[in-house]
């Protein structure tokens, strides 16, 4: 995974800066309300931890609801505000990690699934170490559509609760074709089977064709 900053999918499209603008305005919603009790508590808990601790965000923009799948810590554990079960399209989720031990930092994985119906999975990854500067990043994996989506990802500064930020979006169409045959592509389709041209069965217009 790279750090800062990240584009989900090499195929064409737009969408993402109006994505990211949604994002935007969800994150502001993350310092109201409930949110901003949540952030809070997560704050609250950093004198818990040893030396060093993330505040984690994720902002669904995607269309689709995200679902808790696994997480993996390199250094360190994650805190009493633990991942949200689920987190709803347009909605925001929040958690914390932090160091458990001395001079190791907190580094760690959280995985969700998206529930677009084709197995694609939303992971994060954080790391605020005890030497050095803190990265962020994120991406969609699992998935045979990867190309519908856009990830963000933003790290802030600071050793107790540095304030890591995600964003998965949906880009708007057109998509790339090459892309779109590559993921509807029917199984056990051969590319290299025998074809049959139009003009051998004598057929020579295609609105003709369309008649038969």
């Amino acid at each position: 995974m790279s750090n800062g900053t990240n584009d989900g999918g090499a195929a064409g499209g737009s969408g993402a800066s109006s994505g990211t603008g949604q994002a935007n305005s969800l994150s502001q919603l993350a310092s109201t309300l409930n949110e901003v009790e949540q952030i809070i508590n997560i704050l609250n808990e950093i004198d818990n931890f040893t030396s060093r601790s993330v505040v984690c965000e994720i902002d669904n923009v995607c269309g689709y609801t995200l679902t808790y799948d696994t997480n993996s810590m390199n250094h360190g554990g994650l805190g009493s505000s633990l991942p949200p079960a689920s987190i709803a399209n347009n909605a925001v989720g929040v958690f914390g990690a932090g160091s458990s031990g001395v001079l190791v930092g907190v580094e760690g994985y959280v995985t969700y699934d998206i529930g677009d119906g084709a197995g694609s999975k939303f992971i994060v990854h954080f790391d605020d170490p005890e030497v050095g500067g803190n990265s962020a990043d994120c991406s969609v994996i699992s998935s045979p559509i990867p190309n519908i989506y856009f990830t963000k990802s933003i790290a802030g500064n600071g050793n107790n609760g540095a304030h890591m930020r995600y964003i998965l979006g949906r880009l708007n169409p057109p998509f790339s074709l090459r892309a779109f045959l590559n993921n509807t592509r029917p199984s056990g389709f051969n590319p290299n089977a025998p074809t049959t041209s139009l003009r051998s069965l004598g057929v020579t217009s295609l609105k003709a064709f369309m008649k038969v």
